[in-house]
């Protein structure tokens, strides 16, 4: 992945900056490989939101293109001034987007809402374009059951964050283990990051 702070390029990946780590207090990053993607997943008021504006934020500081799939503009007040901010995902976004140049982020914020095969974010998903990546935000327990649906793509890369996660039932969501006995409480913001630098708890930062 790209140093962080440093430049994105088509086919470095990105290190986007999420947080403080639990382990060593260190600045905790979400790697995303070229042409990867990512999920982040929990229960309702986990910081799903939070956590894409923080990484909109992140990605915008690097000079990535960033595309915001959204059914609530309202969550996403003080998004990077560049980003575009789509409010039907059932309609948008255009299949433009496909032919974007540069590096691009595409953030979907209740993706779980979305159809299984919406004609743009599933192309996104399974076209492995390098410079194209997309992080899919939704409930953990419904992303469960979408067996057809094309964030099990981006499942497929093992990326993201778990927020509150259930330690029997979520880890399965990114084929990792969690811990029985978290190192520290539960609270909105915080989670567990696999794919990252360093992995294990994290506490998002605010945006």
């Amino acid at each position: 992945p790209a140093p962080a702070g440093g430049p994105a390029t088509d086919d470095a990946g990105l290190l986007l900056t999420l947080g403080l780590a639990d382990a060593g207090l260190v600045t905790a990053r979400l790697a995303l490989a070229p042409g990867g993607h990512a999920i982040v997943a929990g229960p309702p008021r986990s910081g799903r939101t939070t956590t894409l504006r923080v990484l909109a934020t992140a990605a915008a500081s690097l000079g990535v293109s960033v595309i915001v799939v959204t059914r609530d503009r309202s969550g996403w007040t003080g998004t990077p001034p560049d980003a575009a901010v789509i409010i039907d995902p059932a309609g948008d976004p255009s299949p433009s987007i496909l032919e974007c140049r540069g590096t691009l982020l595409v953030l979907v914020d209740d993706a779980d809402l979305t159809a299984d095969d919406h004609p743009v974010l599933a192309r996104l998903a399974t076209e492995r374009r390098p410079g194209r990546h997309v992080v899919a935000a939704a409930r953990a327990d419904r992303l469960r059951g979408l067996y057809g649906h094309w964030t099990r793509e981006l499942r497929a890369d093992r990326t993201g964050v778990l927020l509150l996660p259930d330690p029997d039932v979520d880890g399965d969501l990114l084929g990792v283990r969690l811990p029985r006995t978290p190192s520290v409480g539960p609270a909105p913001g915080r989670g567990w990051l696999t794919g990252g630098a360093p992995e294990g708890f994290v506490q998002v930062a605010q945006p």
